[in-house]
């Protein structure tokens, strides 16, 4: 849990913006900080087993074993002077708390101190330290040393059976009691063994194992053996453990805001929530304030995220800017739930000026969902609310969508046996426009489904009716002049429709001896029936309906032509395809799928959406069939081939395409490309490269163009480089946006320690 996302914030040289003015600025603010970052990412599965450490199992196994009262000694010579034991060459001895192996060692029973020299080793259940001289007061459990290395890690293990490093380092000195950790001089460090990305020098260095935290004194922190900055003072964690504090500035540079300097604090408010507002200063705009609150529950997780900016340099009138959002998720881990995901923003234009809080599904609209609901085995109701705010300048309010509210559904499946199942379905929505013409719809769909499925092939076969009723009203004030029946609307709208379908496929498989082992080819032919009455429904309005599409093989066979429920079926289809398959050997990735089909309507009732309220029927002569498709899929362990294509046979002609193309060619190196077409729209090309240098570094490019208009889309060049304890690096991209202009971003950002400083 901790930072956000990091935003798009860059350090630059092309727009003549001096870096080297941000790094200074962010070094003061270091340096005079009462506490250093500091929050706990939890380390993830891949990098826990990437930081992990070896431990010593038969030493911990022993140590289980043992009572207080007992020893184990194993030595080359061992001497007994009074309380005095003096154990000399290749000691090992062993209590219930740790293993030690010295040259030398001499155990004082009376006293109960241990004082072992020459090689000295010393492991623990969390920790272990080596070094010349060691003193250690078993009574007390207490240690002491001189120039000494220690390594503590958490005691959960990672997915490999070994745990995970907390902090290691070296000190001038040590003093162990109670579970704290007293250093002199000391070099510390969250890395593992081998990996000195990141380290800390300090003069006193405290771990505290019973509160699992650390602080340190007069410090400098280096990446990569460069110093970065110098504190006094800084707190940090040990393992996943978070303490509150300033977290790393992000320096960067955006064309229409400037230079960007964003300086977050983290608070830790308790294990299960926390939050962090960061003050964030743009040349071009002003000072923005940025927050963002999580929390987790027994049975819920919410997040809330909001940012202002005060007085908006480049906006017309100078006004605060902001944005905001919530998402909730609550399950009683029985059979209620509940979800709330909504977003606001003070005006049209800051999606597009401040991309970098919302999500790439976020386009004209930004949603405000509301859904409750209960469920069981094999029915649920639910309700809930879909508004829109509008997020783009080019959305007129006349075009805008409808908005659901509110909405209620139930939905039951009855399994009469194996083969027979009833599904029912019971649907109410309430939509509204503000200059449109709104209803309420109430939808019904019930079917009996019958399937047949031996080994050879299988048989679906459904069977049933839906209902559709309006009940039409207007927010638009009346002036005199416009009523709803101009449109050819009346007040109640009804339709209802039956429907037939039977979905029939074979599975013919063969395996191919290639070699020592097997390969198998599955060739399946599939033909799918859809019937329904013919029904004049263009009087019917439009408000969550479109005709659906085929971009992949599967979209042949689906039941309805329309995504959305303002249509009954009202098709005569028989959906025909067949693919292939080849599978290689077992534990080997190497699979071909190809599949060609097409749909045939019967008497032209090809699937459209008449939305100009037109009661004539519209032309379709000699439209009788789809496109043909024709895809496939290629997958080898290095390399992989996405094609599929819409082919019209009428006009000769391809009506879109995609073809992607990736090769890894080697372990961490990856070359792709994609190239779609549309005809009569836009015709795009895309490359990527990714590779791993030889010095620890990744480099990435990414371009995507336009091949109709000639012109450059996207662009992006990053290089960084990645370790269990640092993320450093900076990124450029230059991207076209809706107004056909070009904005550049340059990001300059570091994590560290796994902790997610930004």
């Amino acid at each position: 849990m901790g930072i956000r996302d990091e935003k798009c914030q860059q350090a630059q040289g092309v727009l003549g913006f001096d870096i080297v003015k941000c790094i200074s600025l962010c070094l003061i603010i270091l340096a005079f900080g009462l506490t250093s970052v500091v929050e706990a990412q939890g380390v993830s599965t891949s990098q826990a087993a990437q930081c992990a450490v070896s431990t010593v199992d038969e030493n911990e196994a022993v140590l289980n074993n043992l009572s207080e009262s007992e020893l184990e000694i194993i030595a080359d010579s061992i001497r007994l002077n009074e309380e005095i034991l003096n154990l000399i060459g290749n000691v090992t001895l062993k209590d219930h708390l740790r293993t030690i192996k010295s040259d030398h060692v001499t155990f004082d029973r009376k006293n109960h101190v241990i004082n072992a020299e020459g090689h000295v080793s010393v492991i623990q259940s969390d920790s272990r330290y080596s070094g010349e001289n060691f003193r250690i007061d078993t009574k007390r459990d207490a240690v002491s040393s001189n120039s000494v290395r220690f390594l503590l890690y958490s005691s959960e293990r990672v997915t490999n059976g070994d745990r995970a490093v907390m902090v290691r380092g070296n000190s001038e000195n040590l003093l162990l009691e109670n579970g704290i950790w007293e250093l002199g001089q000391s070099s510390v460090t969250h890395c593992p063994e081998g990996v000195d990305d990141v380290v800390i020098n300090a003069s006193e260095v405290e771990l505290n194992t019973n509160t699992r935290q650390g602080k340190a004194r007069n410090v400098t922190a280096k990446i990569k053996n460069v110093p970065l900055f110098y504190s006094p003072y800084i707190g940090f964690p040990l393992g996943a453990e978070r303490l509150s504090g300033f977290l790393f500035p992000t320096l960067g540079y955006r064309s229409r805001d400037g230079a960007i300097i964003e300086v977050p604090y983290y608070f830790n408010l308790a294990p299960n929530y926390d939050a962090t507002i960061s003050t964030n200063i743009l040349s071009k705009r002003g000072l923005q304030l940025q927050g963002e609150f999580r929390h987790l529950g027994v049975f819920s997780d919410t997040t809330m995220r909001g940012e202002i900016l005060h007085k908006d340099k480049i906006h017309p009138n100078r006004e605060n800017r902001y944005a905001a959002h919530v998402e909730s998720n609550w399950f009683d881990g029985s059979k209620l739930y509940s979800r709330l995901d909504s977003r606001w923003i003070s005006d049209r234009k800051y999606k597009d000026e401040f991309a970098g809080f919302f999500s790439e599904y976020d386009n004209q609209y930004l949603r405000q969902d509301v859904e409750a609901g209960v469920f069981g085995d094999q029915f649920k109701v639910s309700a809930g609310v879909n508004r829109y705010i509008i997020a783009s300048e080019l959305v007129d309010d006349s075009d805008r969508t409808h908005e659901r509210f509110p909405w209620a559904s139930y939905e039951h499946l009855f399994q009469l046996s194996d083969e027979f199942s009833i599904d029912m379905g019971l649907y109410a929505d309430r939509f509204r426009h503000p200059s449109k013409l709104s209803a309420t719809r109430y939808r019904t769909d019930t079917a009996i489904e019958y399937l047949y499925d031996p080994s050879f092939g299988n048989m679906k076969i459904r069977v049933g009716g839906e209902k559709i009723n309006y009940r039409s009203f207007s927010n638009v004030k009346s002036d005199g002049q416009q009523n709803i029946s101009d449109n050819n609307y009346s007040s109640n709208l009804s339709i209802s429709s039956e429907y037939f379908e039977a979905d029939g496929r074979l599975f013919f498989d063969r395996e191919f001896l290639t070699g020592d082992s097997r390969e198998l080819w599955t060739i399946e032919p599939r033909i799918k029936i859809v019937s329904s009455p013919k029904k004049r429904q263009q009087n019917f309005p439009v408000f969550d309906t479109t005709v659906r599409t085929i971009d992949v093989y599967d979209d042949l066979f689906q039941s309805t032509p329309y995504i959305g429920g303002d249509r009954v079926r009202n098709v005569k289809q028989v959906s025909t395809g067949v693919s292939f398959s080849l599978k290689g050997p077992s534990g080997y990735q190497s699979i071909r799928k190809f599949g060609v089909g097409r749909i045939f309507y019967s008497r032209n009732r090809v699937p459209i959406l008449d939305t100009e309220g037109s009661t004539a029927e519209p032309s379709l002569s000699g439209t009788d069939k789809s496109d043909i498709f024709l895809g496939a899929n290629i997958i080898e362990p290095r390399w992989r081939i996405d094609y599929g294509m819409l082919y019209d046979d009428n006009t000769d002609l391809v009506d879109q395409a995609t073809v992607r193309l990736s090769h890894k060619y080697s372990e961490d190196s990856t070359i792709g490309s994609v190239y779609r077409f549309k005809r009569d729209d836009n015709e795009q090309i895309g490359a990527l490269f990714d590779t791993q240098l030889n010095s620890g570094w990744r480099a990435k490019f990414l371009l995507i163009e336009s091949l109709k208009k000639h012109q450059l889309i996207k662009s992006e060049i990053q290089l960084h480089y990645a370790s269990c304890c640092l993320n450093i690096g900076f990124r450029v991209i230059r991207e076209l946006d809706d107004k056909n202009k070009f904005n550049n971003s340059y990001k300059f950002f570091i994590k560290i320690d796994g902790f997610g400083i930004n």
